[in-house]
């Protein structure tokens, strides 16, 4: 009797399993997009897979075999969607997919990438726009700043720096938790670019150091920073890297002059 119950468990699990890959069969495929290598993963925002107005859930996984993250969604009836990408500077990519078997594709193309062998002064004397964004995390805080410097004159630029504060707010007869953006402004000499070139280059030469020798130290604290000049992106990770004081000390110089 105990071998007949096995029997008709291990058929019952053989017809579920036969019954799945019949259904993958009949229009129904998956759907992986992997982020090229090249690009942090905290440069996007928000990924969203959109089918008829409806928004489905995200999983994402990190392949080690090609250093790579991927988006991945299984199982989908076959048909039309959308997939919608928006970056930290909100920028937002629409891909239109038209999905009718297992389908996979890369995204690789969203910005031109800057590191030491393009890293040049010029771009940064001549750019009429750059932004910046930092982001720091660690296992009790998360906090983000953004900033753009605007060319007025070659020796006028104004500072738009952005915070979140937090606010509460009944709605509805309850208390929402609310992030509410703050702006400053301020007026500086070129010597902002010349401290936000020293700043990237040599945020540069310390990555560098680490990508070819390895990490110099470990943190649970993270810290990220992103510079944007028409489609040219630096980006970078303190991951690996000791003491990266950099954006602290031209914090230190600019930006906290905007509150005195």
């Amino acid at each position: 009797m105990k071998h007949s119950i096995i029997f008709i468990a291990l058929l019952f699990l053989a017809n579920e399993v036969i019954a799945h890959n019949e259904k993958c069969r009949k229009g129904y495929s998956n759907l992986k997009i992997r982020l090229d290598s090249s690009f942090s993963i905290k440069l996007l925002d928000s990924v969203s897979l959109i089918s008829k107005e409806t928004y489905l859930d995200t999983h994402w996984e990190y392949d080690t075999k090609t250093k790579s993250f991927n988006y991945l969604w299984g199982n989908l009836p076959n048909g039309k969607y959308q997939f919608r990408i928006k970056t930290i500077f909100d920028r937002i990519e629409l891909f239109t997919i038209n999905l009718t078997g297992d389908t996979s594709f890369v995204i690789s193309n969203m910005y031109e990438l800057l590191n030491l062998n393009n890293l040049s002064k010029t771009k940064f004397n001549k750019a009429d726009s750059i932004r910046i964004y930092f982001k720091s995390s660690g296992c009790f805080h998360n906090s983000k700043q953004k900033m753009t410097l605007k060319k007025i004159t070659d020796e006028k630029y104004q500072l738009m720096f952005c915070y979140d504060t937090i606010r509460y707010q009944k709605i509805n007869g309850r208390t929402m938790v609310l992030e509410v953006p703050v702006f400053k402004y301020k007026i500086f000499g070129p010597k902002i670019i010349d401290s936000l070139f020293q700043l990237v280059n040599e945020s540069a030469i310390k990555q560098k150091r680490v990508q070819e020798n390895g990490l110099e130290c470990g943190s649970t604290t993270h810290e990220y920073l992103y510079v944007l000049m028409g489609n040219t992106l630096f980006q970078f990770s303190d991951s690996g890297i000791c003491d990266w004081n950099l954006y602290s000390n031209f914090r230190k110089e600019f930006i906290n002059e905007l509150f005195e």
